[in-house]
């Protein structure tokens, strides 16, 4: 959850792509009424397709890489501080810092703000620092029903960009309820807000007079999904997702898009190490920048474990 669950762009991108998550967390109850919990959030990001146009050469509006726009290590650090109000009620107050570091080193804009040498904007340019402090609560209503909420406020800064765009305050909100219903069958829903990445950049044509880029854009995603144990060795999952956003600067500047989303996933598990899977997804994407699609994907395959 922390480490965000929107999607930073809803193109089909070829190629040996990498995406890798990893998450460490402490927990430690000094008292009958208090604790903590610390925890590091890692997200990695690395695409194949780089500018064709090579390093020093100049990219044209629609000619962004994958790699130049997305390639990235996010690092999220929270400490919480947790109240016990009640046994099945934990107050939190806490604080959160993220960290995203651009790492595509390529040309992803230009721009007439005469504070970039030549116009020209690069990856790193969209780095940001983001501190959060929030209050919730996490609760158990019954052994299989919990839900956690998370309501504050964040402040970003975009160090990397010389014109200090897009630096300030704004809202953070994440909701969580779990229920298992079953054994090893579960439904979830949750909502979240926060400041995420795009693969929306801003490129324009040299020597044109916009002055900023698009550094992010401000999400809210709502969704739901049932994980299914159907026989002890087929599993089934339903998934639905709905992602409103709004871009921060460059010419897509308040423009918004919304994106549905609707997985069936169905999974056999032949022995401990082999898996068969089945699967469709159906994807809506409305756009004010121009690149609305309807989006129909059927999946066959096998996975070996180890």
């Amino acid at each position: 959850m922390r480490a965000g669950n929107s999607m930073a762009t809803f193109q089909r991108i070829s190629g040996n792509n990498i995406r890798n998550y990893g998450s460490i967390a402490f927990k430690e109850q000094f008292t009958r009424l208090f604790g903590i919990e610390v925890g590091y959030n890692n997200a990695y990001y690395d695409y194949s397709a780089h500018n064709l146009q090579g390093p020093g050469g100049l990219v044209a509006a629609g000619e962004v890489s994958p790699s130049g726009a997305l390639d990235r290590l996010e690092h999220t650090l929270h400490l919480d501080t947790r109240w016990v109000i009640q046994p099945e009620t934990v107050g939190v107050f806490g604080y959160q810092f993220r960290w995203a570091d651009y790492t595509g080193n390529e040309e992803i804009a230009f721009t007439a703000d005469p504070n970039f040498p030549n116009g020209t904007v690069m990856s790193e340019n969209r780095n940001y620092r983001e501190h959060y402090v929030y209050v919730g609560a996490d609760h158990t209503f019954r052994p299989d029903l919990t839900a956690s909420a998370r309501v504050g406020a964040r402040f970003i800064d975009f160090y990397n960009d010389p014109s200090g765009n897009g630096n300030g305050w704004g809202p953070y909100a994440m909701v969580n309820v779990t229920w298992v219903y079953n054994p090893d069958s579960r439904f979830e829903l949750g909502v979240s807000h926060d400041i995420s990445s795009t693969d929306i950049t801003g490129a324009t044509d040299e020597g044109t007079e916009a002055t900023t880029f698009t550094s992010s854009q401000e999400t809210t995603v709502v969704y739901a999904s049932i994980n299914h144990r159907i026989t002890p060795k087929l599993r089934g999952s339903l998934i639905g997702q709905f992602q409103t956003s709004e871009f921060k600067g460059g010419p897509a500047n308040s423009k918004s898009e919304q994106d549905y989303l609707l997985g069936l996933n169905l999974t056999y598990q032949f022995t401990q190490h082999l898996s068969g899977e089945l699967g469709y997804n159906y994807d809506k994407l409305q756009s004010e920048i121009g690149r609305s699609f309807d989006r129909n994907r059927v999946y066959i395959g096998v996975t070996a474990g180890y």
